[in-house]
């Protein structure tokens, strides 16, 4: 299946120091060509700067979600907002910089800012759902929006036998 065409972006603002924001995109993007900016005008003099990475290769992020171990919370944030072979979710830069992943759920803030990745392709929920699987799967079957998947406030679902 072909990986779906992905777009990353970022916005900076005045409060933000564009090496950290650059850290935390290539932390989990190691192939974005960041433009450059001079540091030296730190803090930026405009509004804001937003930086739209196209055909963003997503092996890298997909590669550390997977290390992270969070593949079903993955595959229910990455597909939270889909539509007709179409999703959009944000991550949180401050736990880019340290490495992590942490989704950002829909209306709520994060410190430090967001990086927004749209997926656009045919078969997306296909896509979504081969690209999180893991062994765990084989037990306990995972579908985009399926019973198992988490609550829109982020909570999960039980969905463990209790015995």
């Amino acid at each position: 299946m072909k990986q779906p065409e992905a777009t990353v972006s970022t916005i900076i603002r005045q409060s933000d120091d564009p090496k950290l924001v650059t850290e935390s995109l290539l932390s989990l993007f190691p192939n974005l060509q960041i433009p450059e900016i001079d540091v030296k005008t730190f803090p930026i003099p405009n509004k804001s700067i937003e930086w739209t990475f196209e055909r963003v290769d997503l092996s890298d992020f997909l590669n550390r979600i997977s290390e992270l171990r969070i593949l079903d919370t993955a595959l229910d944030a990455m597909s939270s907002n889909i539509h007709h072979d179409e999703t959009i979710f944000c991550i949180s830069r401050q736990a880019a910089l340290a490495n992590k992943v942490a989704f950002i759920l829909t209306g709520e803030k994060s410190l430090g800012g967001v990086i927004e990745i749209s997926m656009k392709g045919l078969e997306l929920e296909a896509w979504l759902e081969d690209a999180t699987w893991h062994e765990g799967r084989i037990d306990w079957p995972r579908s985009v929006r399926d019973e198992f998947s988490m609550k829109g406030d982020g909570k999960n679902s039980d969905w463990l036998e209790k015995g």
